[in-house]
């Protein structure tokens, strides 16, 4: 399967989504924010940012990664964010609403791959 980076600023939601996205196949890195994100350089096939974040909104975390990766396939996901902040991120890739079902985030991740392969 895929190698999914998954960034949020609440440790505690973590290693939950980690462990539901291994129990589904994929391989899955984690960081607490953009920064520390931004000194790794470990491409994953797709990136799940968090959209509202302190030191680094996943808006702006997705626009320097795919600086670096132009090709790379974003999905946010917010518990709320104000409306500006949300019609940026979904010029970049899709808005998934938390709390977030494991189902809709399968779905989501399989349709996002299989638009940038075919």
């Amino acid at each position: 399967m895929a190698h999914i980076l998954v960034v949020d600023d609440d440790v505690g939601f973590l290693p939950p989504m980690a462990m539901a996205l291994a129990a589904i196949g994929h391989s899955v890195t984690t960081s607490h924010s953009g920064p520390q994100v931004l000194e790794q350089d470990v491409r994953p096939d797709l990136a799940l940012l968090d959209i509202r974040m302190p030191e680094m909104n996943g808006v702006t975390l997705a626009k320097k990664l795919k600086v670096r990766w132009p090709d790379l396939p974003v999905l946010f996901m917010t518990a709320g964010c104000g409306q500006k902040l949300r019609a940026k991120a979904e010029r970049i890739g899709t808005v998934l609403e938390k709390p977030l079902s494991i189902t809709r985030l399968e779905q989501a991740i399989r349709e996002t791959l299989s638009a940038t392969v075919g």
